[in-house]
């Protein structure tokens, strides 16, 4: 609990310094950035709304960065010869990270909201609903990197494209 009331003090404290020195920083624009009103009037954001979105994203960033360095921990221990790729080519670093965010994402599942009408073969959601949306099931295990047993230099082609390089050959 005392981590998320100094966590809170901290962004709090940032947007007061940002107030006085903006800087090209999300803070900043926060600062900056009009939004419709409850009667249609634009309005600027007030402290505690940017320290409240704030704190919400840099918990959210903590959480899935957290995830996906877990993740990649057991996958190079599954694979270690992938991480030994990595260690002698550091290079292939970013295009590791993208695939480790495609093959077994940090986040398992988001709430939206509907905007619009949204037709579906199980029904119909109306507009302003929220809808769990669920991205754990997209590739089974049998079909992804602990079969093939590496990773992908680059994101899957689409269907048509030239096959994109990977990390070892094929």
């Amino acid at each position: 609990m005392q981590a998320n009331i100094d966590s809170g003090i901290y962004y709090y404290n940032l947007v007061q310094e940002r107030r006085i020195e903006p800087q090209d920083d999300m803070i900043s624009r926060l600062i900056a950035a009009e939004i419709p009103g409850e009667e249609g009037q634009m309005r600027r954001l007030d402290d505690i709304e940017i320290t409240g979105f704030a704190v919400l994203l840099g918990g959210a960033g903590a959480e899935t960065v957290t995830k996906l360095l877990g993740t990649a921990a057991v996958i190079f221990g599954h694979h270690p010869e992938q991480w030994q790729m990595l260690q002698e080519d550091r290079d292939k670093i970013p295009a590791a990270v993208e695939e480790l965010l495609r093959y077994e994402g940090p986040v398992q599942y988001n709430v939206r909201y509907t905007i619009k009408e949204a037709n579906l073969p199980s029904g119909i959601i109306p507009p302003n609903k929220p809808v769990f949306v669920c991205g754990c099931g997209g590739q089974p295990r049998s079909r992804g990197l602990h079969r093939r047993g590496r990773i992908r230099h680059r994101p899957r082609s689409h269907r048509g494209a030239e096959p994109r390089p990977r990390l070892r050959d094929s």
